[in-house]
């Protein structure tokens, strides 16, 4: 029987439809209240954590931070990253950090509220972003993850350790997922300022670390097309782009140029191109695989059952996390959270009578996988709470701007060395023993020693009781090159904070240091073996037990 409404009906229905769509409002506004009292609960616990010390607490890692010292310093004595000295991490994973110590603030101090800083600006940017396009339980989980990235003071390796080191792999995670998430999912309104986030966004992955912009921003752009977010695709394109070109004329051409440059010495460097497992192992090594499938799995699924687009997002994202994961010391593919939050989202999405039990149980495994792994970053600025700061001490010591970036005394002293054993060894398959190295006709001793402040701060010592190479610079055959910090002392002009490949700022060097025994042999034994093949004219100066100094 076919049914119709009188005219006194419709001002009931009218009324009806108004009172749902107010309750459906109400419903989505007290969700983004629960979403951004949540959000924001975790921000202070992780913020008043994180400064309960008023000083940053390390006890790993030590080498990592003195690089990202001696890159603060020099761009506070003028020079400007890649024009003046060499480094593959964009200027952006300094430059808040750097801002801080500009205006004042000690490093220890600037370090931990630069994430703070940003924990607060990349969380709420990713809750305003989800919350205009999922429920409020699913946008709280994309901010809490940003945030925790954000504010973490632990690399994403599963230690329970606290660190500094690689602080712009995990805020680069925080803003890759987040544009990753808002491709993904088209948003109910405003595209204009979803466009002006992704910009910025693309903008900072390119000026803190370009592998996450090379991954990432093919997946977002073929993603927004699929989703028919034209507008939003629009206006981030000419956002990045008006900011690249505020960059190029704060900088200047010039340094896209270096940039691009430090990025091919680092790609065609054969010691430093991958720092962990290769790509394979990333997506079929037995402790990736499991993800590596279940991830598969739910594109066929999502495919077979209609969701193409939502299946082929998928597709496009695994190679692209896999790629970061590669490309990061410790090898932590994050990337599965974003994967098992999307999946969790797009179940709305499957027929009553489609697999939503196998995908929810994948989306449930992936996100156990993990688990373990933000339940440790987000977990760290609270272990650091809980130190006893008397057990720790200056990493620089005599330096004001460094009295509260401390090291565990166990660390600091840490700088026993080991020796490796090569003489008569024979390599694989070979009937005569590897030579021995040689450095201007000696034999060298194959020895390494721990990454301590101790093992700097005893050089610098000796050199300042010696009264050699006072404020001149200094080359070190080693991976890091931070003896100016512990003594009157140069960075080496157009040097590299972290070795990578060459012989950088060689020719601006006063004098060269080689270590007895060095942090990275293999890095040493690269150094060494250039400085012969290219006829370096070097004069001894000094022998110890502990180096050599020569003068150019």
């Amino acid at each position: 029987m076919k049914l119709t409404h009188s005219p006194f009906t419709w001002p009931f229905m009218a009324m009806y439809a108004e009172h749902t769509s107010r309750l459906h409002f109400f419903g989505r506004f007290s969700g983004a209240l629960v979403a951004t009292a949540i959000v924001a609960l975790g921000w202070l616990t992780l913020s008043v954590a994180s400064l309960w010390h008023g000083a940053l607490l390390i006890n790993i890692h030590s080498g990592d931070v003195l690089h990202l010292l001696d890159i603060l310093g020099r761009w506070s004595l003028g020079q400007r990253p890649h024009q003046d000295f060499m480094t593959p991490i964009g200027a952006l994973a300094f430059l808040p950090i750097w801002a801080l110590t500009s205006a004042g603030m000690s490093v220890g101090m600037a370090l931990i509220c630069a994430q703070v800083i940003l924990g607060a600006v990349i969380g709420s940017a990713a809750l305003f972003i989800a919350l205009r396009r999922v429920d409020w339980p699913y946008a709280t989980g994309l901010a809490l993850i940003a945030m925790v990235l954000t504010m973490a003071l632990v690399d994403s390796d599963l230690t329970l350790a606290i660190s500094m080191s690689l602080h712009y792999n995990r805020w680069a995670w925080a803003l890759g997922l987040t544009a990753v998430f808002a491709a993904c999912l088209p948003a109910r309104n405003g595209e204009f300022a979803d466009g002006l986030i992704l910009g910025t966004i693309a903008i900072s992955l390119l000026l803190i670390k370009a592998t996450y912009f090379a991954a990432f921003a093919p997946v977002v752009l073929l993603a927004l097309c699929l989703t028919q977010q034209v507008r939003t695709l629009v206006t981030a394109l000419v956002t990045a782009l008006g900011l690249a070109g505020l960059t190029t004329a704060a900088w200047g051409i010039g340094f896209w140029q270096a940039y691009l440059q430090d990025l091919l010495t680092v790609a065609f460097s054969e010691s430093r191109s991958a720092p962990g497992s290769s790509l394979q192992a990333i997506l079929i090594a037995p402790n990736y695989v499991a993800a590596t499938g279940l991830a598969l799995a739910a594109v066929i699924l999502l495919r077979l059952n209609g969701l193409k687009t939502q299946g082929l997002l998928v597709l496009l994202i695994i190679p692209a996390g896999a790629y970061v994961t590669y490309q990061n010391f410790g090898n932590d593919p994050l990337y599965i959270a974003l994967l098992a939050l999307l999946l969790a989202v797009w179940l709305r999405d499957v027929p009553v009578t489609g697999p939503r039990l196998p995908l929810a149980a994948i989306a449930a495994a992936l996100a156990m996988s993990t688990g373990p792994s933000l339940i440790n970053l987000a977990s760290s600025p609270i272990r650091m709470a809980q130190l006893s700061a008397a057990d720790y001490v200056p990493l620089v010591i005599g330096s004001a701007q460094h009295r509260d970036l401390l090291v565990s005394r166990d660390a600091a002293n840490n700088a026993r060395h080991r020796v490796i054993l090569t003489e008569g060894f024979r390599s694989y398959y070979s009937h005569e023993p590897e030579p021995p190295l040689e450095f201007r006709g000696e034999v060298m001793r194959h020895c390494t020693s721990a990454v301590a402040a101790s093992y700097y701060a005893s050089i610098a010592a000796d050199l300042t009781e010696r009264g050699l190479a006072q404020n001149s610079a200094i080359f070190t055959a080693d991976l890091i090159n931070p003896l100016w910090l512990y003594g009157p002392y140069l960075p080496v002009p157009n040097g590299a904070p972290w070795h990578y490949s060459g012989l950088p700022g060689l020719s601006r060097a006063d004098f060269v240091l080689v270590p007895t025994c060095p942090s990275t042999l293999d890095v040493w034994q690269t150094i060494l073996t250039e400085l012969d093949d290219q006829n370096v004219p070097l004069t001894e100066i000094v022998r110890t037990p502990v180096y050599r100094l020569y003068s150019r």
